[in-house]
């Protein structure tokens, strides 16, 4: 049955059916569009797959990693901080058999608000008695200056 104006309108298995056996038939795809109201590419794209079966194509995709996969990285980050995100993909491959990229978890922690960044070891010097010390003179001396009516200028290098 031929369709009237030029609204989109997807076809149906039956439809793409109908295309592919009168192709098999022997029939031109301008003639199975003519007969079927559906434009000449449609009908080759229908063709070129070959299938009656719909196939979605873009939008929104079932993603990898579910709810319990990112409590299990909260918790592993929480257990240990100092985790790379290889060693958090392998350990998802081992206990949940999904395989997903390193970027992908970096995502999933991103929207989780967690960072993976490098550590540093705080020396155990920078927190003992005499730096307490001096850091408190220097604060001293810079309120000082800043009541006396002096002006501080920072310099960022």
């Amino acid at each position: 049955m031929p369709r009237l104006g030029m609204k989109y309108h997807k076809t149906t298995e039956v439809e793409r059916t109908r295309i592919l056996e009168a192709r098999a038939n022997g029939q031109c795809p301008y003639a199975i569009g003519k007969a079927h109201g559906i434009p000449r590419s449609t009908i080759t794209s229908i063709l070129k797959r070959d299938t009656a079966k719909y196939e979605r194509r873009g939008g929104h995709r079932q993603a990898k990693i579910t709810h319990e996969i990112k409590a299990y990285l909260e918790e592993r980050i929480e257990a240990k901080a100092d985790c790379t995100l290889r060693e958090l993909k392998d350990e998802i491959h081992v206990f949940f058999n999904v395989d997903v990229t390193e970027q992908a978890i970096g995502n999933a922690l991103d929207g989780m608000s967690y960072t993976v960044k490098e550590l540093r070891p705080m020396s155990v010097t920078v927190n003992n008695d005499v730096n307490k010390n001096k850091r408190f003179e220097y604060a001293q001396k810079i309120m000082g200056l800043q009541g006396n009516g002096h002006r501080t200028y920072w310099m960022d290098e």
